[in-house]
């Protein structure tokens, strides 16, 4: 059942002690004006919206316990989700974003940019769609130190700086004492890059033997996995240098 916003303030002004909550929200006309309402334990927080105006409805709450959080809809903006934890200097430990549009890149590189920084203690997030090169090298360069479980698509572009980060924790001789969580990773890649395509076959093995891992490249175009796929595509002279690059 959807719910307008304004029966949503409703509970939360008279719900003090709410600890968890999930709505579907549907904006019948707008969002009604509020008074600040803070929510003190509330620390889990779902919300499910579609052609909203997520920062009119956001910007009247405060969270302080918040620590998981959980965004369904379309065209979701950075802005109101930074602010929300800013405004209520929560700690997030959990961060799940579907965004109906899985081909944004550009929000992708939005989220990541003005979001993302504040989820320095996050040790869980899923996200549906691609993630840009900046956000791969983010995780690469450990900022996010408590990541234990990421599960995530990859851009083409950025499939080199993936495995990048991922040979990172897989090597633990030249990243002594990094461990991977859990990481669960679908690239798909199109025509060209032909480096990186052959990069990631002669690397596959160690991938799989990789505990929490589990990484999936698939030919855009064909929908094969692409360490089943022949190197018919003229990129057969760089196959055994990448090999004695990275066994």
């Amino acid at each position: 059942m959807y719910l307008p916003p304004s029966t949503i303030y409703n509970i939360w002004q008279f719900a003090p002690c709410l600890k968890s909550c999930s709505f579907a929200i549907r904006d019948f006309d707008h969002v009604p004006a509020s008074p600040s309402i803070t929510i003190p334990a509330l620390e889990s927080l779902q919300l499910v919206a579609y052609d909203f105006d997520w920062e009119d409805f956001l910007d009247v709450i405060k969270t302080p316990s918040l620590k998981n959080l959980s965004i369904e809809g379309s065209h979701v903006p950075a802005a109101p989700l930074t602010s929300l934890i800013t405004r209520s200097g929560c700690s997030i430990r959990e961060f799940h974003l579907f965004e109906e549009d899985e081909n944004d890149t550009e929000m992708g590189s939005d989220v990541f940019h003005s979001f993302f920084q504040h989820l320095l203690t996050v040790s869980k997030f899923s996200v549906s769609w691609c993630l840009p090169t900046s956000a791969i090298w983010s995780i690469r360069d450990g900022n996010f130190p408590n990541l234990l479980s990421a599960g995530f698509s990859v851009c083409p572009e950025a499939f080199d700086a993936l495995l990048d980060m991922v040979d990172s924790y897989v090597d633990q001789s030249h990243y002594p004492g990094r461990r991977l969580g859990c990481f669960d990773i679908v690239c798909y890649v199109g025509p060209g890059f032909t480096d990186v395509r052959e990069r990631y076959k002669a690397r596959y093995k160690a991938y799989e033997k990789a505990e929490g891992l589990s990484i999936t490249a698939v030919n855009d175009s064909t929908g094969a996995l692409l360490q089943e796929e022949d190197s018919d595509d003229g990129s057969t002279d760089n196959e055994s240098s990448d090999e004695d690059d990275w066994e």
